[in-house]
Order: structure tokens, then sequence, then C-alpha cells
């Protein structure tokens, strides 16, 4: 969803960090349990209701996300383990994210827009899945509307502007992100039978 532009712009601007990064040599797995640790606090901000600050570290934990891929990469030291870690450490970061938010808005008396928190947080993580099985089975599957860049840019802001324009803005944004982390999952479901019925059956 988010155009390549905007990406690419983004990983420039963060790419003189990463190249200090890669320079000391800092492994990969450290960044990544760094982004975690800072998803965590994310999550606590957002429980104790400081939600302008959660969105900030939303932000800065997604950022690492960046790092730990990019200087794997840089430094040679990309493993399997390391992708397998980051993948599993980003869908804890994300259920905790969406556990704040579900508490923060059933304590408010919000029980709609508890529902549609859950909602989001199954759609995202049936989107990640969607993708693990796809490929386990020899299918690519990098299609999808919302992926995880997209939904931290979303819920991120969408905590932050909350301060600003109310918090319809991030009950707009989450209800967003719910009804669009399912489409997402379900594309690439729909993917994966149209790839499936073009592949002959013994490369299946």
């Amino acid at each position: 969803m988010l155009p390549d532009s905007v990406k690419d712009w983004y990983v420039d601007l963060v790419n003189p960090a990463t190249q200090f990064l890669a320079r000391r040599r800092i492994q990969p797995n450290l960044l990544t349990t760094a982004g975690f640790l800072i998803n965590t606090l994310a999550a606590v901000s957002i429980f104790r209701g400081s939600l302008v600050l959660g969105g900030i570290l939303v932000l800065a934990g997604g950022t690492f996300d960046i790092f730990d891929g990019r200087v794997a990469r840089a430094t040679g030291l990309s493993s399997p383990f390391g992708s397998f870690f980051d993948s599993t450490l980003d869908r804890f970061s994300e259920i905790l994210i969406y556990l704040s938010f579900l508490y923060y808005f059933e304590s408010h008396g919000d029980r709609w827009t508890g529902y549609a928190i859950l909602t989001a947080m199954g759609g995202a993580l049936m989107v990640s899945y969607t993708r693990a099985r796809a490929e386990a089975l020899g299918f690519r599957c990098l299609v999808g509307f919302l992926q995880r860049p997209e939904r931290v840019v979303f819920i991120g802001f969408g905590a932050i502007l909350s301060a600003v324009a109310g918090e319809v803005v991030l009950v707009v944004v989450i209800y967003l992100v719910a009804i669009l982390s399912v489409f997402t999952a379900v594309q690439r479901m729909v993917h994966v039978y149209t790839s499936s019925r073009s592949t002959p059956a013994d490369k299946r």
C-alpha cells in the first residue's frame, strides 16, 4: 500500500545509521531483540494511556526491523535462524501492541473497538501465516495490500495523531487495519490458489 518511493526514501533516511551499525558489526539478532524491547515499551506506554509515546515507540521499533535485516546482509551475518528469530519476535511485538490497545479501549468502555483490535490482530497474524505457509509449499507470496510496514505506519501515526485530532483518528485507523489485514490474507489465499492451478501437479 505504501508506495515503493516512500519506502525507499525512509530506507535512505536511516541508511547512515544502518552503515554505522554495520561498520561496528553489531549482531543482527541483537538489533532484533532491541526492536522487540522497544515494542514492549510501546505496549507498556499504550497500556498506561500514553498513546503519543506509544506511537513514537511503535515507529522506532519498526525502524529497528529495517536495521536488523540490512545490517545482516551488509555484514554477511545473515542466517536461517536470524530470519526465523526476526519473524517470530515481529509476531510477538504485534501481539503485545494489539493487546495493549485492547486493554486501553476496553478500560474506556469501547467494546466495539476492542472487537476491531482482535480482528486486526488475527488478520495481521494470518497475513504472516499465509506467506510462510505458501513459501513452505514452494509458492512465492509477496502480494498484499497491507503488510507489516504499512501496519506499523498506520498504528504508529494513528496513536500520535490522536493527541491532535482526538481518539477518533486512532479508532478509524484500527478499523481500517482490521479490514485491510483480513483483505490481505484473503488476497494471498487467492494468489496461492491461482498459482497452484497453473503449477503442474508433480511440482506442487
